[in-house]
């Protein structure tokens, strides 16, 4: 799949304290997920390599869908943004639900499958397995990066 940096928006949901930092009201829930994948170091890469490329880095934390609770689609739209690429919190719910509204809305969506955790192991594979693969592209950071930088 060809990634036009121009064309392509990373979004990034939920990167808070309360997930991301020990002590964070839900950071010992998702904290599993989140190391098995090294979640934090793939994102800060692909912030990095999406930043080089030109690309838009959206942080979205407000309400279950970034697309309901914000002007998303607005400001995508208004930059030529056909691709969305997302990771944050929680796998199954916010990121889920951006994700859903994306591909509804006509967006090619790509969602970072190790860029993502949820609350439990089996919530996350779960929404991986089955739920991401029927409105997303999902891929690792790895390949997102080399075929943005390819």
């Amino acid at each position: 799949m060809p990634i036009d940096p121009k064309t392509t928006a990373v979004v990034l949901i939920e990167y808070q304290n309360d997930f991301t930092s020990e002590g964070g009201v839900l950071h010992d829930a998702v904290s599993e997920a989140m190391d098995s994948t090294k979640m934090l170091s793939k994102t800060k890469d692909v912030v990095d390599a999406a930043r080089a490329e030109g690309d838009i880095v959206i942080e979205c934390k407000r309400g279950l869908d970034t697309f309901a609770s914000t002007n998303l689609d607005f400001m995508l739209r208004s930059k030529g943004i056909k691709t969305l690429v997302l990771g944050g919190f929680l796998t199954n719910c916010c990121v889920e639900s951006t994700m859903r509204s994306g591909y509804e809305n006509g967006y090619q969506v790509i969602a970072l499958s190790d860029c993502v955790a949820a609350t439990s192991p089996d919530e996350h594979e779960n929404a991986l397995k089955y739920d991401y693969p029927m409105f997303s592209t999902p891929m690792p950071a790895v390949e997102f990066i080399d075929q943005l930088e390819g």
